[in-house]
């Protein structure tokens, strides 16, 4: 005789209450899916009016029966409503879930737009963004590092800005004392002849390392002449007469 297990009578009972119910949510929830499915399709088809023109991929929303639509709405009241009521409790679920996973990302603010400011951990760090972008701005440090060392001349300077105890100040600035500024180098006497050195330094190297630039030099240069058959015909060789040509002309 086969083994069998032996089930409780308590247990059958509560087994088929629970396939019964079952049974009639899976029912409920396939009629609610077909009746919004319906609802979506007959829009798309009566209630919608065509399309404008043929590369449009989806119809315009504009209604074009309005009296019918009025009436397909009237009847569909109710399963508006629950589709409602189960779309909030959808929308809470998912702002519970993905605040969640979002709690430990300090980047991104788990509130919603225009309510950052209430999400302090956000907010300390944008600050400290924002004080690393003032203090340590690469754009900002390259600006002032030019200014300082591209200083006007000294009779420039005299015109532009006038010497106080705190140092040079604008024209059109009053000094303050609590705001001290730094003095603005003086240019040395050979800064204009080390500046024209290193221009041409620089060009020079450029210009051997970057042949195909000679031709886009601004001032017109003369051909090197054609290479007779003693001489090679190789256009290295003429590069360093064109690029001390070039230089010449600084």
């Amino acid at each position: 005789m086969p083994w069998r297990p032996f089930v409780p009578p308590s247990w059958i009972s509560c087994y088929s209450e629970i396939l019964t119910g079952v049974q009639t949510d899976g029912l409920n929830l396939a009629v609610f899916l077909a009746v919004g499915f319906l609802q979506v399709v007959s829009v798309q088809m009566f209630f919608l009016q065509d399309k404008l023109t043929s590369t449009e991929k989806h119809k315009p929303l504009a209604v074009n029966n309005r009296r019918a639509f009025s009436c397909f709405s009237y009847f569909f009241f109710f399963y508006n409503v629950v589709l409602g009521l189960t779309t909030c409790v959808r929308r809470l679920l998912w702002s519970l879930g993905i605040g969640t996973v979002l709690l430990a990302r300090i980047d991104r603010t788990i509130m919603p737009k225009g309510y950052e400011t209430r999400d302090l951990v956000f907010t300390w760090w944008v600050g400290m963004i924002l004080a690393d972008h003032y203090h340590a701005n690469p754009t900002l440090v390259c600006f002032c590092d030019l200014l300082m060392s591209r200083a006007p001349e000294p009779q420039t300077a005299n015109r532009l800005f006038h010497n106080t105890p705190h140092g040079y100040i604008g024209a059109f600035i009053q000094p303050y004392p609590s705001c001290p500024t730094f003095p603005l180098p003086k240019p040395s006497p050979e800064s204009d002849v080390n500046c024209r050195a290193r221009k041409r330094w620089a060009l020079a190297y450029t210009l051997l390392r970057n042949p195909h630039l000679i031709p886009m030099r601004k001032h017109l240069l003369v051909p090197p002449p054609a290479p007779s058959a003693s001489q090679p015909s190789d256009h290295d060789a003429t590069i360093p007469t064109v690029v001390m040509a070039a230089i010449a002309r600084i």
